[in-house]
């Protein structure tokens, strides 16, 4: 299971590589490297959320409504950031994005279902 801080640094490099790869649309070779690079961040991303719903020794949920409720703000932002990346047709097959967008809807539902619906939507809107 991530900790908070690992949480959080890994949505600011995310968002940070989300703009990066915006920044080299037009220029094809920096947006391949940009689009790699930004394919290892989804994938670190997907990695901590599934360790986090995955992790046997947090039954209660205590750490991931730590990492991921609260004011709901991580798991928003994660969602947003993940939405806002367009891959090119290099990538069309690759699952690592959408098994990551599959991990925020998972985490959503058990926030959800731990009474944290209105902060999810107010963090959302």
């Amino acid at each position: 299971m991530a900790s908070v801080e690992e949480v959080e640094n890994c949505l600011v490099s995310l968002e940070s590589q989300l703009v990066k790869l915006k920044a080299a649309e037009g220029s094809a070779v920096r947006f391949q490297k940009a689009e790699t690079d930004i394919i290892g961040k989804i994938e670190k991303s997907r990695d901590i959320m599934m360790a986090s719903l995955q992790d046997v020794t947090d039954k209660d949920r205590t750490k991931l409504l730590e990492a991921f409720g609260g004011d709901c703000r991580r798991i928003a932002k994660y969602r947003s950031v993940l939405q806002a990346i367009t891959l090119s047709d290099k990538y069309s097959s690759d699952q690592r994005l959408p098994s990551s967008l599959n991990a925020v809807n998972l985490i959503e539902n058990l926030l959800r279902e731990k009474n944290y619906g209105d902060k999810l939507k107010a963090a959302q809107d």
